[in-house]
């Protein structure tokens, strides 16, 4: 047996150690007194007390840690067993999820956006149909019986082609129930078109939506200093107003917090006085839970002006903001949730996957949301055949994390499986880094979630 190069040792403030396996996504919590005996057990060894009872449960001990991946057999590759999990999960005749931009119009004008502007189509009844036919022809391979099919609903803004989200939610489903399947859906929207109506028509068919994210930019002067209508038009209040309504109809909302190079702990202070204030979070009540999120830079014409403004955060700055957000968080009991890669993956984004396909207005397929509505990188079109696909989607196929030096000898690889695919393919063209923040807090994060002492 060996001690598996995987293993984060974290030490808490009494002590004890926080052992995490990123094979397994184990934790233990390692007393300090127990210390010495736990390195005897990392290392194979037993006390040799004479006593059968202390031998038997020092064996117990050590099956579990086999059990656990912290300790793996001599002759067993690490990276041969997670290439073998990403290769089982690539390839695997799954349909589980499936991305629908039925508009790429927006009502704002945020000038980190990724979204081509020039093109504010909607999608029409032809491609509604192909969509559908598309949708029903991946269920017949599909071997998820039972397992719900999970659309996103993507823009552009979604919901100013509520009409189009409607059908294809309708009709999605009726070949769903044929195939034994439901439809669970979620919704990326801006917030600002969320009016009562359409949060209860909304709240009202679970299978159409469930989960909504909705995206501030900070507290409201920086928000409304980017985030905002075509003609500068401030958008915080309509946005603070879709997210109560959102919840009123029973909505689970979680709040994008976008962070950029100049966000600092003190907007985030800001941001949860005025969340408390307007009512959207109340506490003891049902409320939405917020996360910190990095804005991109990618290499569509839209975000190259990111380059020069310099607006983008490292992922390094990123996963230290990340940890310092969510302590003042959890002292205000704020909720802003840690949202970390702490389990291991099989793949490191769904779209890696055959059948994670992205849908845009026209019909093209992508598999990257930050691709969509580019013919450049359509990797085909609904109705098509995957034999007819192009050399886009052959590119996808032939992407291997495994590939790259760095991932290979990374202490996290097991936990993000190569990061954002995009990124490793897009060297040269992308300006942004595939890692994941857990390369650089993965320490603190564990404390933060695991830790006695709360980290």
């Amino acid at each position: 047996m060996k001690v598996s190069k995987y293993i984060t040792m974290v030490e808490q403030m009494n002590g004890d150690r926080l052992v995490h396996s990123g094979l397994s996504g184990a934790v233990l919590n390692v007393a300090r007194k127990d210390l010495p005996e736990f390195e005897l057990l990392l290392n194979g060894e037993s006390p040799d007390t004479g006593d059968p009872l202390v031998t038997m449960a020092y064996e117990t001990v050590l099956s579990a840690l086999r059990r656990s991946l912290f300790l793996i057999d001599d002759n067993i590759d690490e990276l041969d067993l997670l290439r073998s999990r990403y290769y089982r999960s690539k390839h695997s005749c799954t349909f589980t999820s499936l991305s629908i931009a039925p508009t790429m119009k927006c009502n704002l004008a945020c000038p980190y956006c990724y979204n081509p502007r020039d093109k504010p189509m909607t999608m029409d009844r032809e491609t509604i149909d192909r969509t559908v036919t598309f949708v029903g022809d991946h269920l017949k391979m599909s071997r998820d019986t039972g397992t719900p099919l999970g659309i996103t609903w993507i823009g552009g803004e979604p919901l100013a082609a509520f009409g189009a989200m409607t059908e294809l939610a309708e009709r999605i489903r009726v070949i769903a129930l044929e195939h034994g399947r439901d439809i669970v859906g979620s919704l990326v929207t801006n917030g600002t078109l969320l009016t009562e109506d359409t949060a209860a028509r909304l709240g009202g068919r679970p299978y159409f939506v469930r989960n909504v994210q909705i995206t501030v930019d900070g507290p409201q002067a920086k928000h409304d200093a980017s985030r905002c209508f075509p003609k500068k038009g401030p958008t915080y209040d309509r946005i603070c107003k879709g997210i109560r309504l959102a919840k009123k109809h029973g909505l689970t909302v979680m709040v994008r917090i976008n962070a950029d190079a100049f966000f600092e702990i003190k907007d985030f202070e800001r941001l949860m006085d005025e969340m408390y204030r307007r009512g959207v979070v109340e506490t003891g009540g049902h409320t939405p839970s917020f996360y910190l999120a990095r804005i991109h830079s990618h290499a569509h014409d839209t975000c190259k002006r990111l380059r020069t403004e310099d607006r983008v955060l490292s992922v390094k700055d990123y996963a230290t903001l990340l940890v310092d957000t969510v302590r003042l968080a959890r002292k205000r009991r704020f909720p802003c949730v840690l949202r970390t890669f702490q389990e291991p993956r099989r793949i490191g984004c769904g779209v890696v996957q055959e059948n994670g396909f992205t849908v845009d207005p026209e019909g093209r397929l992508g598999k990257c949301w930050h691709a969509v509505g580019s013919e450049e990188y359509c990797v085909g079109r609904v109705g098509e055949l995957l034999e007819t696909m192009n050399g886009e989607y052959r590119r996808w196929q032939d992407y291997d994390p495994f590939k790259n030096e760095m991932c290979r000898q990374c202490q996290v690889l097991p936990l993000c499986m190569g990061g954002c695919a995009e990124a490793h393919m897009r060297v040269g063209g992308m300006i942004d880094e595939p890692c994941i923040p857990e390369k650089h807090n993965l320490r603190e994060a564990l404390l933060l979630r695991y830790g006695r002492n709360g980290g």
